[in-house]
């Protein structure tokens, strides 16, 4: 029990720090928009993607 409890936070933490990395390079993107820096752009773009790849990688199919 204890294992898997251990497991589940640990899966847990991955997902949130997964999240907050998609929420900064977004917020990036966005500062890098306004100031029409594209090469940032595609940047912190292929970040995110990156990192949603990862998270849907580590779902298992129903």
């Amino acid at each position: 029990m204890i294992r898997w409890l251990i497991a589940a936070q640990s899966k847990l933490k991955d997902i949130y720090l997964a999240r907050d990395q998609i929420a900064k390079a977004q917020t990036a993107y966005k500062v890098y928009q306004a100031f029409g820096n594209q090469t940032q752009m595609d940047a912190m773009h292929k970040l995110a993607e990156d990192v949603r790849k990862k998270l849907e990688s580590n779902i298992p199919p129903n």
